[in-house]
């Protein structure tokens, strides 16, 4: 009969409960950093994909309203969250930008309403592609929101930070003031 086997030798080449549970903490709390790592990043591209889509939807609008030669409208729904084309009569194109789940648009900003948070306003494009300049902000709760300004003349978009869209709008208002004193008032001292 062989002799029985002793307990030491049982557990040779065997981990031990703690070493197993030690082991699984540590990739638990690596996956947990990596997925919120992902969470975030994943929110963040959303923002900018929904702007992206408005930047071409104002594109379009603008392209249009040059090759076809007559006025067209940007209304944005801050209570929907949503963007519609229209044309100058006030009939909805067919084109819509709606955000996804969680997105949510925040605030529509001109020179003349800095600060709109409900209910829906109405950007109109002119017949050479013209709009005033405006900022549209865009994000989900608890997490910092993307801004892109829009250019009046250009269309150009581009992603800022909100305190360089108060910065421009200020500009705008001064550069707007200096301009309402008329053509006669800035020859008045012609330079020597």
């Amino acid at each position: 009969m062989t002799a029985p086997r002793r307990r030491k030798d049982r557990f040779v080449n065997a981990f031990t409960l703690i070493e197993v549970l030690a082991v699984v903490a540590i990739m638990a709390v690596v996956l947990g950093a990596v997925g919120l790592t992902l969470k975030y990043t994943l929110a963040g591209a959303t923002d900018r994909d929904v702007l992206d889509r408005i930047r071409l939807l104002d594109a379009d609008t603008r392209a249009l309203a040059r090759r076809a030669g007559v006025p067209m409208k940007l209304v944005y729904d801050l209570d929907r969250h949503r963007v519609r084309q229209q044309d100058s009569e006030g009939r909805d194109t067919g084109t819509t930008v709606t955000f996804p789940k969680g997105v949510k648009l925040i605030r529509l900003a001109t020179v003349e309403t800095p600060d709109q948070q409900y209910g829906s306003a109405t950007i109109d494009i002119q017949t050479k592609g013209y709009s005033a300049t405006y900022a549209v902000t865009c994000g989900r709760d608890g997490q910092p929101a993307t801004t892109m300004l829009f250019a009046g003349l250009t269309g150009q978009a581009t992603i800022v930070e909100e305190q360089a869209v108060e910065s421009i709008f200020e500009l705008l208002n001064e550069t707007k003031a200096i301009g309402d004193t008329g053509p006669a008032d800035r020859h008045t001292n012609p330079a020597p």
